[in-house]
């Protein structure tokens, strides 16, 4: 019988962050965007959109997309709507396997359409509240994930390992095959 030490796990986690660190790519999890109030124009709270009157000490003309003179009442930050998107991603590194039908290992867990890859990273990077194990990661939140120059949608996230030693698999789909 093995007993696994500390010494054990420190060794391991040393080893695979090394790894991660010199073989590990930079992957983009894009979440969903967030709605925040126009800094450019003021919000008319009855009916929760620009009033059409700019903010103390700010000029539209100023504004890379102010065009008409004429149509001086529609903010040309939020589009009169009182509120801009703001896109919210997380970055995660990580180690990328092809998935392919010639691989023995990858027949066994099941049958991939051409494009389709494992990221596999630390747990702790992809935790949306650190001290929550089994909670939700940022590919739970995520819509798509950029790696590489690539677009992939989530098909499955697993979480594997052994007491400190956890790892967060994503199984990742070409979306422009």
């Amino acid at each position: 019988m093995t007993i696994i030490t500390d010494r054990h796990i420190e060794i391991y986690q040393t080893t695979i962050s090394d790894v991660r660190v010199s073989l590990g790519r930079w992957a983009t999890i894009y979440l969903e965007p967030t709605l925040v109030e126009c800094t450019w124009c003021v919000l008319d709270p009855s009916n929760d959109s620009s009033s059409g009157v700019n903010e103390p000490g700010i000029d539209w003309i100023d504004h890379p997309d102010y065009v008409d003179p004429y149509n001086i009442k529609i903010c040309p930050e939020c589009g009169g709507e009182g509120y801009v998107k703001t896109d919210n991603t997380k970055l995660v590194r990580g180690t990328k396997k092809d998935l392919s039908y010639n691989n023995r290992e990858d027949s066994q867990v099941g049958f991939f359409r051409p494009g389709t890859i494992r990221f596999s990273c630390d747990l702790n990077d992809v935790l949306v509240d650190i001290n929550d194990a089994k909670g939700d990661t940022w590919f739970h939140l995520g819509i798509k994930v950029d790696l590489d120059g690539e677009t992939y949608n989530i098909i499955n996230i697993t979480k594997t390992g052994l007491r400190d030693l956890y790892t967060c698999r994503a199984i990742l789909e070409r979306t422009n095959i």
